[in-house]
């Protein structure tokens, strides 16, 4: 983070996970004991994009809530886990009510 300013992967990486998600197919193309190939293939190709871009989605909206919802402006609590970025945003709300 340069400046202060961040790029938000929040609408590109959700998008990015639906678009995936689509291409996935419903069947895994199991019969007679084997797979198809092709078909677990893109599967697997697909998920794993999706669930990676899904994980981005998570944090960058952590990061979103922590940036303009807490107005926190230093990096180190940016640079924490999302376990730890998630408890500091849930103890902060607690003490707020």
């Amino acid at each position: 983070m340069a400046d202060s300013y961040f790029f938000n992967m929040e609408k590109l990486s959700l998008n990015v996970a639906k678009e995936h998600i689509q291409m996935m197919t419903e069947d895994i193309g199991y019969c007679d004991n084997f797979f198809d190939e092709e078909k677990l293939v893109n599967n697997l190709k697909n998920g794993f994009v999706a669930l990676t871009m899904l994980n981005c989605f998570v944090e960058s909206f952590v990061n979103s809530i922590i940036d303009s919802c807490m107005k926190y402006d230093e990096e180190v609590l940016l640079k924490c886990s999302i376990e730890e970025k998630i408890e500091i945003i849930f103890f902060i709300l607690w003490k707020r009510f």
